[in-house]
């Protein structure tokens, strides 16, 4: 992952500010993750407390080392009007 800022023209102050992005592109890109065999996308790492929430914290140190100044938390929510065909419990 390159830094994002030095594609940016130089900003005066405070005017704008990069945020992260790309979260699930960029465990299955940079951290071999597969996130296609779950309806819970990104979500299922939250199950593996030990590869999988160290997934999700290195890729956002990643976007900060790159250049971001923001970063979003990883909240998950599964809202569905039919019954979730993949039980899950955090």
């Amino acid at each position: 992952m390159s830094n994002i800022k030095q594609h940016l023209p130089p900003r005066p102050s405070s005017s704008r500010l990069v945020l992260d992005g790309g979260l699930s592109t960029e465990l299955e890109r940079s951290y071999n993750c597969d996130l296609s065999t779950s309806k819970l996308w990104s979500a299922i790492l939250l199950k593996d407390q030990d590869k999988g929430c160290n997934a999700i914290r290195s890729v956002h140190l990643d976007f900060l080392r790159s250049g971001a100044e923001i970063i979003c938390t990883s909240g998950y929510v599964e809202l569905s009007l039919n019954p979730v065909s993949e039980p899950y419990s955090f």
